[in-house]
């Protein structure tokens, strides 16, 4: 009889340890804040430095922090605006490095965002962000009506 109660007993244990969050969820959105804000920071000393922003590791360096929240918080507030703010920084970063890989990324991210967060106020704007690229950087007109399209179809009430 004992031995079936500590059995009982540790199943109980094990199947509570699973079921709980790994983190807390009061403070995940505190520490996600936390994180995006050192990001901010970072873009803010970026974009106020002309030296800086002519070397593209500094560029990949802050796209990374945003995409930290992402990654360790992907169900905070916090993590949309950072894949939103990593994709604009790709898309900037373009400007100065010519690559195209830039660009690509960006649209990965804001594709990211469009799929994980489709009812998120920043997932329309991702989607006709998308649509800008193809149209004024790309010159692919045919992707940029299909991307625009999307923003119509899968967005009406947005404002884009």
């Amino acid at each position: 009889m004992k031995r079936r109660t500590l059995y009982f007993i540790t199943i109980c244990f094990a199947v509570a340890f699973l079921a709980a969050p790994l983190y807390s969820e009061g403070k995940t959105p505190k520490k996600a804040a936390k994180l995006l804000k050192k990001a901010d920071l970072a873009k803010k000393d970026l974009y106020g430095s002309a030296k800086k922003k002519r070397y593209r590791h500094n560029w990949i360096k802050c796209a990374d922090q945003y995409k930290t929240v992402y990654d360790r918080y992907p169900k905070s507030p916090s993590a949309v605006q950072a894949l939103y703010k990593a994709a604009d920084l790709y898309t900037r970063l373009y400007k100065y490095s010519n690559k195209r890989k830039d660009l690509d990324t960006a649209i990965a991210l804001y594709r990211k965002l469009v799929a994980g967060y489709p009812d998120h106020f920043l997932a329309d704007d991702a989607q006709y962000r998308i649509g800008e690229i193809y149209h004024k950087v790309k010159k692919d007109p045919s992707q940029a009506y299909v991307e625009f399209l999307k923003v119509d179809v899968r967005f009406p009430k947005g404002d884009m």
